[in-house]
């Protein structure tokens, strides 16, 4: 009914500001339900594209308001700066930042409530290089999904897009990598190994016998 779709989306809306005051990779909420609707259901002839619009624009609005709130509250965006890096040394901080992620998700063992983060000195470093291939393989994977609206998209969203606001180094001072910046972005992964594994079994009724 109309009032019961009307609950359901001041819900989600409430869920989206509380979502936002959780952690920073909670900005990424409106941005996977955009990618669902696109993606997901994008074969639904009863969802136009004005339709998806309507249904996102509350969400992707919090955005803004979001960040007015934030320097409103803090004084600024960032009031723990602690980093004074170079525009080299952020991006091979960054880089870093992706490759210890990208261990952790492939590797998850060895959690710790606080992770000492070091700025690498050198491009070479295994965590840089580890870095630029995820980065390299996620904006690859992106493209070609993203031309074939596949629903794998989705899941790739979910990886990649909560570990986008972790990566603003100037407001995370101390705590610049943690275990919890991957709680969403293990999702997407767990989903892309699924759908990883399902189509391995396909090809290889072996593979899927002993997978039973």
């Amino acid at each position: 009914s109309g009032r019961r779709a009307g609950l359901c989306r001041a819900g989600s809306l409430v869920a989206t500001a509380a979502a936002f005051l959780s952690k920073e990779a909670g900005l990424a909420t409106p941005f996977l339900l955009a990618a669902h609707e696109t993606f997901s259901r994008g074969g639904d002839p009863s969802l136009a594209r004005r339709t998806r619009l309507a249904r996102l624009a509350p969400h992707v609005a919090l955005v803004p308001l979001y960040f007015v709130a934030r320097r409103l509250a803090l004084g600024s965006m960032a009031p723990l700066t602690r980093w004074n890096l170079s525009p080299g040394g952020t991006l091979l901080a960054l880089l870093a930042r992706v490759g210890d992620d990208a261990r952790r998700l492939l590797f998850p063992f060895g959690f710790s409530a606080f992770v000492p983060f070091h700025p690498p000195a050198s491009p070479f470093a295994p965590r840089v290089l580890c870095g630029a291939a995820a980065v390299a393989v996620a904006a690859w994977s992106a493209w070609r999904l993203v031309r074939a609206r596949s629903p794998l998209a989705t899941p790739l969203a979910w990886l990649v897009l909560p570990l986008v606001p972790t990566l603003y180094l100037p407001g995370l001072g101390e705590v610049v990598t943690a275990d919890r910046y991957l709680s969403l972005s293990s999702v997407g992964f767990a989903l892309l190994a699924a759908f990883a594994l399902d189509a391995a079994a396909l090809r290889a009724p072996a593979f899927a016998g002993r997978l039973a």
